[in-house]
């Protein structure tokens, strides 16, 4: 997984993730947050990576 910015602070900009690890900060981010109003941007990529 791919964070390409975020307004997190939490999270940097560019950085790479494993997929099952960047679920859980993704998780742990919306827990984090969930009484708060308004939101935290973020935009993220994620690969699949198929092998023969």
């Amino acid at each position: 997984m791919l964070i390409q910015w975020s307004e997190a602070p939490e999270l940097k900009d560019n950085t790479m993730y494993p997929l099952t690890e960047g679920n859980e900060k993704m998780e742990a981010l919306e827990e984090k947050y969930r009484q708060e109003t308004g939101y935290r941007k973020t935009r993220i990529q994620k690969f699949e990576l198929e092998l023969p």
